[in-house]
């Protein structure tokens, strides 16, 4: 079976300050956040890890393009700490 994008959790979701109330979950919903910042400005670098997330099909693609969506949100100052510790 072959796996898609939106089939791809993230685990644990990332906050972001931008949307408190809705952290990103999937693959998915980091690939429509990434676009919308792209749209804002061009970025390279984030859209090299846009497409990293939309072809991520294995899981071990999935945790990759995750981890490098942290580093990025987390780098443009975007990332919101859940339990709100500092």
């Amino acid at each position: 079976m072959t796996r898609t994008v939106t089939d791809l959790a993230i685990d644990p979701p990332v906050y972001l300050s931008a949307q408190p109330e809705e952290p990103i979950r999937s693959l998915a919903e980091a690939v429509t956040f990434m676009k919308r910042q792209i749209d804002d400005h061009f970025d390279a670098g984030a859209e090299m890890i846009m497409h990293e997330l939309e072809n991520a099909r294995t899981t071990e693609e999935a945790d990759d393009a995750t981890s490098a969506f942290r580093d990025w949100v987390e780098e443009e100052g975007l990332l919101l700490n859940p339990t709100g510790d500092e």
